[in-house]
């Protein structure tokens, strides 16, 4: 089986950074979309749908981080905000 590093390649080398990027934005608006739905809905039947957009936002993310070697700079903005995060929870 490939790792998810060569398919994610792939898909860039297919079909070009500019589109992977576009798709990125669509997927976003479609986690946005399925977030907002949560409030809505009851008892948890939208998690199937908010996962599904989380999961398809990952992956796009991901590819976009490897292509682009992000990887470091990603995590080092992750610490930073977790950290800010921490800050305003503990206030």
């Amino acid at each position: 089986m490939e790792s998810k590093e060569i398919i994610y390649k792939d898909a860039i080398d297919k079909w070009g950074l500019q589109s992977q990027l576009n798709i990125l934005a669509e997927e976003c608006c479609e986690l946005g979309q399925a977030a907002l739905k949560q409030f809505r809905l009851q008892n948890g039947a939208g998690h199937d749908k908010l996962a599904e957009e989380l999961a398809d936002v990952e992956i796009v993310s991901e590819q976009i981080i490897q292509y682009c070697n992000l990887r470091k700079q990603v995590d080092k903005w992750k610490h930073i905000k977790i950290e800010r995060l921490r800050d305003l929870i503990n206030k």
